[in-house]
């Protein structure tokens, strides 16, 4: 005689419980993200009304590992978030735009 395995259906529970594992491995990616971020500051507002040039210095002095670029507003750009990455975009007077300069933006 053969013998037949009993056919195993996923529970409820354990569904919710690789839901879980998933949810809490997202969330350990997106804490190790935070903290390879090169600087503490991740915004900055106060730029905003500030000349393009003179927002990527002040940047540039506080946080010398990131990429500063200037672009003006509306101008498209890869949709990528780099982390040390800061677009500075400005208006066609040359200042920058609210809500001002932040990592990946």
């Amino acid at each position: 005689p053969t013998l037949s395995r009993p056919q195993q259906h996923p529970q409820p529970s354990s569904t919710l419980n690789m839901f879980s594992r998933f949810f809490f491995f997202l969330m350990m990616i997106s804490s190790s993200a935070l903290a390879l971020l090169p600087t503490d500051k991740m915004k900055w507002p106060e730029c905003v009304g500030m000349s393009g040039e003179n927002c990527k210095a002040l940047i540039e002095s506080e946080a010398p590992s990131l990429v500063v670029v200037i672009c003006h507003d509306g101008d498209e750009w890869t949709s990528d978030i780099p982390l040390d990455l800061i677009r500075v975009k400005i208006d066609t007077n040359g200042n920058v735009v609210s809500p001002g300069p932040m990592i990946g933006g």
